[in-house]
């Protein structure tokens, strides 16, 4: 596709949609260093309450390493003969 094709296609986009979040993302890419939103912006509520609580449970102790939740994955797909 030339640029011009691009272009042409951007504006049909625009001018097509009423999404306001799609806008918003659109315009967020073509000014990320303008932009002063995060990724925590765009979660709900209860996204938001999640991630605290996984946050919490971190600082208290109550993970796995990486490599430990890779060891327990390839168990349970031997377990389940994908592996």
């Amino acid at each position: 596709m030339s640029v011009q094709e691009y272009k042409r296609r951007l504006h049909e986009v625009i001018e097509e949609t009423d999404d306001e979040a799609i806008l918003r993302r659109m315009l967020d890419v073509t000014n990320p260093v303008a932009n002063d939103r995060d990724i925590l912006d765009d979660l709900s509520p209860a996204q938001l309450a999640g991630l605290m609580e996984a946050r919490e449970q971190g600082r208290q102790g109550n993970y796995i390493t990486l490599d430990e939740f890779k060891k327990r994955m390839e168990q349970k797909w031997r377990d389940k003969g994908l592996l």
